[in-house]
């Protein structure tokens, strides 16, 4: 594998990695404690619970509602794509 190729295969790993981290803390147990009173999902605090960044929480939150749940789409994290 050259160099490139390991990086996007890192890159992969570590985005499903965050995805399930950040789906399966607004989906658990304690997901109440993550809600504002409004109902929206307060990003700081599930950022800090997960130790990711609010940005990327942000995008997963997003994309998990976009889809109604659906963890990962066909194809999302197909290797061969070329971004």
């Amino acid at each position: 594998m050259t160099r490139e190729q390991i990086a996007r295969k890192n890159a992969v790993e570590r985005e499903k990695r965050s995805k399930t981290l950040v789906v399966s803390t607004i989906t658990g147990l304690y997901a109440d404690e993550f809600k504002k009173k409004n109902g929206a999902w307060n990003l700081t605090k599930i950022a800090d619970q997960t130790r990711l960044t609010r940005q990327t929480v942000s995008k997963h939150v997003k994309q998990y509602e976009s889809t109604r749940g659906s963890l990962f789409e066909d194809g999302y994290y197909d290797e061969t794509k070329e971004s």
